[in-house]
């Protein structure tokens, strides 16, 4: 089992440009070990991942489930290689990419201190 996470942070940021489907980042989950971040593909149960990464590369260990109408996705990353220039890219099939940069303006008030 994984350990329970110290910090859990709600978030909320949307990407997507018209015609994508949106996709929210919408909490992210620290321990001392691992950052966990939790995507919704709004109305994108039957949406298919492509790949997660960041600047370290393709995150392997990305887990999906549909609930209700939505995609949830859940990826972990390594804490101590996380810093203020990370982004988080995920790739829907058939959708295009999504960059969630963590320190961007509307992020930085909720994950400043994980830096």
């Amino acid at each position: 089992a994984e350990p329970s996470p110290e910090r859990v942070l709600k978030i909320g940021r949307e990407e997507g440009l018209p015609g994508q489907r949106r996709v929210r980042l919408e909490e992210a989950a620290e321990s001392a070990e691992w950052l966990v971040l939790r995507f919704r593909v709004v109305d994108g149960k039957d949406a298919r991942v492509a790949r997660v990464s960041w600047e370290a590369g393709e995150i392997a260990r990305v887990e999906t489930a549909p609930r209700g109408k939505d995609l949830w996705i859940t990826v972990r990353i390594a804490r101590a290689l996380a810093t203020k220039r990370t982004k988080v890219t995920v790739e829907l099939e058939r959708e295009g990419k999504y960059v969630f940069p963590l320190t961007s303006p509307t992020l930085v008030n909720s994950l400043g201190t994980l830096f």
